[in-house]
């Protein structure tokens, strides 16, 4: 007793508990400062997953196809391969344009990677043609926008929309944690001349002639000043521009003969349109729109920036038409708002459900003391956080909600052993030293043991590491919180506010004598017992094909996207095939809205979609729904598969790809295949070939390829001799064709502030009008018919080259049918189908669902081994044995069964977050096999046979197993009827495991340790 009081003087556990009010005052003020970081903490709907990209992009004015890749695309390929942390390239050519997207590693450091990628491509500069532009360099493609605002009406064309937008674009970013915003969709207005290709034959004058007076009357050059007894004057000369028909009264020729002018309206017309050279555009529910895409300073809370950015909106659109329409395209605030909220509830439920277990099993007073350590924990967890630059999103809260019945378990030990000594006749001061001096160490190996089991899963790879780091992280700060909560806070409370119980009448334990009798007939048969554990084990794993395998589900969001390659490029086509789409998306009941992007992506609006390039042939459709309105389908994956059906039939000249938003980031498809080969035509032959044979492979659907298909072109062949004997150059060819062709900005028309372009082009559009193009000759200034000295022949072109990892290929890709996997159609692909198809000539490979599925698996794999490993290490320093922590390892397989058995029952896939829950049972069930053998120990060292040791020992820990297996169980109950696809498989994984295995330790282990150690 006096040994006992020395301690309790001198021992760092002792302070607490002698200045127990103090403590419980620090620990409050300890929970306010831990509620405060936490409304600091930045909060996002997931974590930060974006794969690294950039995109750089090369105009190279008239240049062919080839002469792109080979003289801009080959030499950037190359050069980008020297950037640390470069991963992966891909790129297209075009006429006139080359496109090259790099990718790095996950763990790469970007800012330096980018940095290199400016230095290597300035580096090429000087060795690209010198008709190129620069390379521009494209690194904010993965930024995504924090919202989109769309601006529409039936009475307003882009010009007008886009002055309003201007207006709330400067007003928006004025809100404090915005960055910018920026406008999409706008289409310019430009001066239009449209020159008369006939008209202009009657004259000796040239389109290049006209462009070139044209430029000439508009410049303006600074013209001096004049010094005079008062200072010096500037002298300015006005421009002759002042208003559209200046420009039409320009005369580009005067007769040598009659004096007589031509003056431009004579032969072409001058007006005010809008841009010819638009590249794409946008629109609202199928009405022409703007965008304003918004984006918020990294590292802020901006559900609250969210809320001013929405007063703002408000506030500026009071002075605007009645008939504006102002649409949320996507908001993240409130996305973020709903999703943190949704995994705080799950949270709190858990608490609530762990509570009403501790209630029953220890009695109010004891309970409440308990239940102290579960918020207190999760408030010091989020201090952590924040030092350590965590973010609260769905990941780390359901990080919470698993480590929920961990925490609990500790506090749970502790006042159980403070309780122990209460009824013993202890003082409340001795008894809460005793308490927590007998239950430190246990209680720090075990949670020694389970932070050994997590911490390999801090260093999963790859984006899959990105996605779930935070839950390792999170759990293990909760579980040191907890040590200390435990061993500090708790038994102090102890002091305060527990007293010795009442003795209480023993009651018959029905399901204690079962278990028993059961355990009875176990250690009699063990032979028996643990062949049919093996049994049930191998069923396990054999069961394991029936289930469903699922990569990763789709995001919990009521929106889908539509990704659309036409067959022409032509900007007009490809809006005309969106009208259709829009028109079936129109038609169903589930529909909210839609806004599309035509020729371009829309604005980044998920983290995770895949990255697509500008082109005239590609649209996106991003369409909202409400499932609650559907009396047709179940669920959008449904919806999802009908509307590609509808798309199939009804949509021709197209590839459209109905996509569900998903974490796994497979834009392309769940089952890919890339085929390479320097010969494009080979390439497309074999991609036809597997894709028309896709189309009759049960299970798969959504079949499509990256073929652009070949389209026509005139080319004129020209006899250079012919006309360099006639005077003709090279260039003046070349440009005049250029100029009644494709056109060209002259010079800029300033009107009330505003800049317009000045272009010029021809009318040609015939191709006998482009034969009796009349060419001047530089030299001569004779006109030459462009026929007289070129023949002009049709040829079949491709319209793109694309390159992976420079080499030339095609994509062929599908998603799995409702009960079939991407691994299983894959497999039917790479083993059945392909060995029966000439694909000789061709490289393939795979790049889909199962080939991540592998890779990422076979990483939680290693670290799952990694951990069984510390963990044997942690178990064998403490129970000083080799065969005792083996013992202790084989709970392992018990909670797979528990997890395979889970699954099935439930009918929840086999997905990677289900991978995910069984490797981390292997920190959660251990702790019960520990427990256990260390009462059978005791037991051994008080006399006691193995047998009868282990027979009492189970007898003794049945009731507390049973309690700390239940709070981890009801700890996940409301995130396993969430109904989110991503995280009930793992909660299913998780508490069928941790069940299974509580039952079957309490009896193979016995088992097994009386069969393994013989004393």
């Amino acid at each position: 007793m006096n040994k006992t009081n020395q301690n309790l003087k001198t021992s760092f556990l002792s302070a607490p508990i002698k200045q127990s009010k103090i403590t419980l005052f620090i620990a409050i003020a300890v929970a306010i400062v831990g509620f405060y970081f936490y409304t600091l903490l930045p909060k996002q709907e997931n974590p930060d997953i974006a794969v690294p990209v950039a995109m750089i992009t090369t105009i190279y004015p008239g240049a062919s196809l080839t002469d792109i890749e080979q003289l801009i695309t080959n030499p950037i390929e190359n050069a980008v391969n020297e950037i640390s942390g470069f991963d992966k390239v891909e790129s297209y050519s075009f006429n006139s344009a080359s496109i090259v997207v790099v990718s790095l590693t996950n763990d790469a450091e970007v800012e330096k990677s980018w940095q290199e990628l400016r230095r290597v491509i300035n580096d090429i500069d000087s060795s690209i043609p010198k008709e190129a532009y620069k390379p521009y360099i494209d690194t904010k493609l993965i930024e995504t926008a924090g919202m989109i605002i769309s601006f529409s009406g039936e009475n307003y064309n882009y010009e007008q929309l886009s002055a309003y937008a201007e207006v709330f674009q400067k007003q928006l970013s004025k809100v404090d944690g915005v960055t910018r915003f920026e406008l999409i969709g706008k289409i310019p207005q430009e001066i239009e001349i449209k020159v008369d290709i006939a008209q202009l034959q009657k004259y000796p004058i040239s389109i290049e002639n006209v462009a070139d007076i044209i430029k000439a009357q508009n410049v303006t050059f600074p013209a001096g000043a004049i010094k005079t007894e008062n200072g010096q004057i500037n002298v300015n000369i006005t421009s002759p521009f002042g208003i559209v028909k200046d420009i039409e009264n320009t005369i580009l020729y005067t007769s040598t003969e009659n004096g007589s002018s031509v003056r431009l309206k004579d032969l072409a017309t001058v007006k005010i349109v809008e841009s010819k050279d638009v590249k794409y555009k946008t629109k609202q529910n199928g009405k022409n729109a703007v965008l304003l895409a918004g984006f918020f300073k990294s590292g802020k809370n901006i559900i609250p920036i969210g809320k001013d950015v929405r007063q703002r909106i408000e506030s500026t659109k009071q002075d605007f038409p009645d008939d504006l329409i102002i649409d949320e395209i996507s908001f993240e605030p409130e996305s973020i708002d709903k999703s943190i909220s949704d995994f705080m509830m799950n949270l709190l439920q858990g608490i609530a459900f762990v509570m009403i277990v501790v209630f029953i099993a220890l009695g109010s007073r004891n309970a409440i003391i308990v239940s102290v350590a579960i918020p207190l924990s999760i408030l010091i967890s989020f201090i952590a956080m924040w030092v350590f630059d965590l973010k609260v999103h769905q990941i780390s809260t359901t990080a919470l909600i698993i480590a929920l019945g961990l925490l609990v378990d500790n506090a749970i030990v502790v006042v159980e052993a403070v309780q122990e000594h209460l009824n013993k006749g202890k003082d409340k001061l001795q008894a809460a030293y005793l308490g927590a001096k007998e239950t430190a160490k246990p209680i720090l190996s075990a949670t020694l043991t389970t932070i050994a089991a997590f911490s390999p899963l801090l260093f999963l790879p790859g984006a899959a590491g990105d996605l779930l780091g935070a839950i390792p992280k999170i759990v293990i700060i909760s579980l040191i919180a907890s040590y200390f909560v435990s061993m500090l806070v708790i038994p102090a409370l102890t002091v305060l506010f527990a007293r010795k119980s009442k003795e209480k009448k023993i009651r018959k334990n029905y399901l204690r004598m079962f278990f028993i009798n059961f355990l009875d007939k176990a250690l009699t048969y063990k032979k028996a017992t643990l062949t049919i554990s093996f049994v049930v084990l191998i069923v396990a794993f054999i069961s394991v094909r029936f289930l469903n395998e699922e990569y990763f589900p789709p995001a919990d969001k009521q929106t889908l996207y539509i990704d659309i390659s036409g067959e022409s490029f032509s900007l007009e086509n490809t809006e005309n095939v969106v009208e259709k789409i829009e028109h079936i998306i129109q038609q169903q009941p589930e529909t909210k809205s839609y806004t599309s992007s035509i020729g371009k992506p829309l604005p980044r609006f998920y983290q995770l979609m895949e990255v697509n390039v500008q082109s005239l042939e590609y649209a996106q459709i991003k369409v909202d729904f409400d499932m609650d309105k559907s009396e047709k389908f179940t669920n959008k994956k449904e919806l999802a598969a009908y509307l590609q059906n509808q798309f199939n039939e009804k949509i021709i000249g197209a590839s459209v790809q109905t996509r569900l938003l998903s974490l796994s980031g497979s834009g392309g498809g769940a089952v890919l295949l890339d085929i390479s080969s320097d010969n494009i035509d080979r390439n497309i032959e074999v991609a036809k070939m597997i894709r028309d044979t896709l189309r009759n492979l049960e299970g798969a659907y959504k079949i499509g390829t990256s073929i652009s298909n070949a389209k026509y072109e005139y080319v004129a062949d020209i006899d250079f001799n012919l006309a360099a004997s006639l005077g003709l150059s090279q260039y003046d060819i070349q440009k005049q064709i250029n100029l009644a062709l494709m056109g060209s900005e002259l010079t800029k028309y300033r009107k009330n502030g505003n800049e317009f372009p000045v272009n010029i082009s021809g009318d040609i559009s015939s191709i006998s009008e482009l034969e009796n193009l009349g060419i001047v000759s530089s030299q001569t200034q004779q006109k030459i018919l462009l026929k007289q000295i070129a023949d002009i022949k049709i040829e079949k072109k491709y319209p793109v080259i694309r390159h992976t990892n420079k080499e030339r290929n095609i994509s062929v890709f599908c998603d799995a049918k409702e009960g079939y996997s991407a691994t299983e159609i894959a497999d039917i692909i790479e083993f059945e189908i392909l060995p029966k198809l000439n694909t000789s000539g061709t490289d393939i490979t795979f790049n889909g669902e199962r080939e991540a599925s592998k890779k990422d698996s076979g990483n939680i794999g290693f670290a799952a081994l990694a951990a069984i490993f510390l963990v044997y290490i942690i178990l064998m320093i403490e129970f000083n044995s080799f065969a005792q922590p083996f013992v202790i390892l084989l709970t392992l397989p018990l909670a797979f069964i528990g997890s395979i058995a889970g699954l099935l029952v439930t009918g929840q896939p086999f997905s990677f977050t289900a991978i995910l829950g069984i490797a981390s049972l292997i920190g959660i069930v251990v702790n019960d096999a520990i427990l256990l053998i260390t009462f059978i120990n005791r037991a051994k060292e008080q006399g006691m046979s193995i047998i009868e040791a282990s027979r009492d020992s189970s007898n003794q820990r049945f009731v507390p197993i049973m309690v700390t297996t239940a709070t981890t169980v009801m700890a996940l109950i409301p995130l396993s009827l969430s109904g989110n696809e991503m995280f009930v498989p793992l909660a299913v994984a998780l508490m069928f495991g941790l069940i299974v295995a509580t039952i079957l330790t309490l009896v193979v282990i016995p088992v097994l340790f009386t069969t393994l150690i013989k004393k």
